[in-house]
């Protein structure tokens, strides 16, 4: 069996019979927020079917997390209910901070989660938000994206592998500037694109994407 999935690049994968828990992290920064006000409702039924299809296999656990400053749970949430709203970030709209997006922290947990028997699914736009008040430099970007690289991922290299979809979806509401500058911020109403990152161990990986 194949998940297809639409957007800007479209891959086929088959489902692996050894994944028994899946874990989804949802980008709660508020720049996500507008996908779901968009001129149609393409980013939730994308991610339905995304998860209509790797449901298929029977006995999966599925857990559900809310990102940005941290990385939070969402009690009580299940895959039925979630692809049933019409909004997907009414579960979850009021968790955290929506001005800040911790990557760090983020992609540091998911990468620890990632081990045999488990995929891990980041939803996010790649927008890098922080806490600091200051304008960040081209080399400040640098050093944090530096960091990212250098400490977390080279640490799990050799055992996780990574397999990212660049997707499109309308988005109706507000772009923010470099922290939140009004002259480089605007108000707009069109496709923009997101990303669904999927972290496996290597063999799972290799699995999904080579399985017949």
């Amino acid at each position: 069996r194949y998940i297809s999935v639409t957007g800007v690049q479209t891959c086929a994968l088959p489902i692996s019979s050894i994944i028994k828990d899946i874990n989804v992290y949802f980008d709660n920064s508020a720049s996500m927020f507008p996908y779901e006000m968009g001129t149609s409702n393409d980013f939730r039924q994308d991610l339905n079917s995304f998860f209509n299809i790797l449901n298929q296999q029977k006995g999966i656990k599925w857990d559900f997390y809310s990102v940005n400053d941290a990385i939070y749970p969402i009690p009580g949430l299940s895959l039925r209910a979630l692809v049933a709203d019409n909004n997907i970030y009414n579960h979850f709209k009021n968790l955290g901070n929506h001005s800040t997006t911790n990557y760090q922290e983020i992609f540091s947990k998911v990468l620890k989660k990632s081990k045999f028997g488990s995929l891990n699914i980041l939803i996010t736009d790649l927008i890098y938000s922080t806490s600091q008040k200051e304008k960040l430099s081209a080399q400040d970007l640098s050093r944090d994206f530096g960091q990212l690289s250098n400490i977390i991922f080279k640490k799990y290299s050799d055992s996780i592998s990574l397999i990212l979809f660049k997707m499109s979806s309308p988005y109706k509401g507000m772009y923010w500037g470099n922290f939140d500058d009004a002259e480089d911020s605007s108000r707009i109403n069109q496709k923009r694109p997101y990303y669904i990152l999927i972290f496996g161990s290597k063999p799972e990986i290799l699995n999904l994407v080579h399985n017949k």
